[in-house]
């Protein structure tokens, strides 16, 4: 990963480097969060974000749909993810991490009371499985298919919301599908 210069936390441009969670920030022990994952791909008149609404609505539902309350309006959002961009002056295409988590200063399961915390970072990321698919032709001819005997406990046919405790069970998945001898 390239780190850019700037990631928004709480309404402000933090230098890269600068931005930190504490190690008690509550969602890493609880992993109530919830996260969105965008493109942005340079174009002639420079980046454009695919389905910024879409995706922001996402996020905004996920966090309602955990309890998360996030102090952020829609286009406020959207307009800090278009600010970052520029503030980052990108050249080539971007990946977008919009994510609201609960802060430092509760422990526990109660969470209502903990600081609910958004912040969006965002990274030059060429194509998305690799400039070498891109080249080879039609990405179904490039990639294995294989079967996980790992399976996502009750959940609905269509995912409404991304936690990182589902994204976990994605990365166990892709372990075994390594182990496994898949590409990737």
């Amino acid at each position: 990963m390239n780190p850019s210069e700037f990631i928004w936390m709480d309404g402000k441009l933090v230098k890269w480097e600068d931005a930190k969670v504490h190690v008690l920030t509550h969602s890493l022990h609880y992993a109530n969060a919830v996260f969105e994952g965008t493109r942005a791909y340079m174009t002639d008149k420079g980046l454009a974000i695919f389905r910024l609404s879409d995706h922001t609505a996402r996020l905004l539902k996920s966090a309602k749909m955990t309890i998360l309350n996030v102090k952020y309006t829609q286009k406020e959002l959207e307009d800090a993810q278009v600010e970052l961009l520029r503030a980052n002056k990108f050249k080539s295409n971007v990946y977008l991490r919009p994510i609201v988590y609960l802060g430092y200063g509760i422990m526990g399961l109660a969470h209502t009371k903990a600081p609910v915390n958004t912040a969006i970072a965002a990274w030059e990321w060429g194509a998305y499985l690799g400039e070498e698919g891109l080249k080879k032709g039609h990405p179904r001819e490039n990639f294995e298919l294989c079967q996980t005997k790992r399976r996502r406990p009750n959940e609905p046919r269509e995912i409404k919301l991304e936690l990182p405790l589902l994204a976990n069970g994605k990365l166990r998945s892709q372990r075994g599908r390594l182990r496994r001898g898949a590409a990737t």
